[in-house]
């Protein structure tokens, strides 16, 4: 297969969902080869092409085999292999992520939290507590003499 032929079938949204990137609805998203805070990573789908615009970036422009080439760490012959094999569908990109909880773990796990509260949890924390008379008779107000005496016995 050519490289061009290669270039024109296989296009960048499918690359970044094979990298599991999502651009927004303005085709940007944030590069993923330095820090970003906002997205400077645009995509035009039209040319499978992107351009980075931030100024430390190593990316620049490029089109979908440089990506690959940038995000593998890969020579752009490996890199145009490996498009190959994404186009034909060979590899798929093990996911990370642990598969969704189900159902009866998560009710099994709030059944025992409930009964861990029911335990260890004293009643008397969860209800208001009025506050105690005796400490509040020993607060005492106006310990020290008011500006105005103070002045009368000055002068």
């Amino acid at each position: 297969m050519e490289i061009t032929e290669l270039k024109s079938r296989l296009s960048i949204l499918t690359v970044l969902n094979y990298y599991g990137l999502k651009p927004d609805k303005s085709n940007m998203l944030r590069c993923p080869f330095h820090e970003d805070r906002t997205p400077s990573f645009q995509i035009y789908p039209k040319t499978n092409t992107y351009c980075c615009f931030s100024s430390n970036c190593k990316a620049g422009t490029g089109d979908v085999i440089e990506f690959i080439a940038l995000k593998e760490k890969i020579s752009k012959h490996e890199a145009i292999l490996k498009a190959e094999s994404m186009l034909m569908g060979e590899t798929k990109k093990k996911t990370k992520y642990k598969p969704l909880l189900n159902r009866q773990y998560l009710q099994k796990l709030l059944a025992s939290l409930k009964s861990f509260k029911r335990k260890h949890c004293s009643k008397r924390i969860f209800r208001k507590q009025k506050p105690d008379r005796k400490k509040r008779s020993r607060i005492r107000f106006n310990k020290f003499p008011s500006i105005p005496q103070t002045f009368n016995r000055i002068f």
